[in-house]
């Protein structure tokens, strides 16, 4: 993201107020980092929905789980997965307990809600931790989206409240 911020602040003549961002956004991710260095780690699931009901997993690859990583917590994905999303093995899922589920939508979030709470219903989802914990949490634009913007500082609060409370 600053390589991106750095280039478009030279186009647009922002370097001053650019390079003032960066170094709040670090500032505060070095914060999150120190705060939460010595907590257990947490097992994190993030979703990330589309409407009509289909779904993907964020890894941590993803600006979403990157964040959950700052934050000192587990993005629950396979082993050398390399992209932002993954098809969903709830297999897999299930072996992993996850402790806090993160929900995200792509668009339309009223309705990929209501199809997530729906999936979420199942037996299998119901056995997993943070199910049984209440520890389900769904997410919304503008401060949280499937890629970085200007609401990065506010979003990695967000996300460092909902996983270290």
């Amino acid at each position: 993201m600053k390589k991106s911020m750095n280039m478009l602040a030279k186009k647009y003549h922002k370097e001053t107020y650019a390079q003032a961002f960066i170094d709040k956004l670090d500032k505060r991710q070095t914060s999150i980092e120190q705060e939460n260095k010595n907590r257990p780690r947490q097992r994190v699931l993030v979703l990330f929905g589309m409407p009509g009901g289909s779904y993907l997993q964020a890894t941590s690859n993803s600006y979403i789980g990157s964040l959950v990583e700052i934050t000192n917590n587990k993005v629950i994905e396979p082993k050398n997965s390399h992209g932002e999303y993954i098809s969903v093995n709830m297999e897999e899922i299930q072996k992993s307990k996850p402790e806090i589920v993160i929900c995200l939508a792509h668009a339309m979030p009223e309705t990929v809600e209501k199809s997530f709470k729906q999936e979420f219903s199942n037996k299998m989802w119901q056995s997993l931790p943070a199910f049984q914990n209440k520890k389900v949490y769904y997410l919304r634009e503008p401060t949280y989206s499937s890629t970085a913007n200007m609401n990065v500082i506010k979003a990695m609060n967000g996300i460092d409240k909902i996983v270290n409370k």
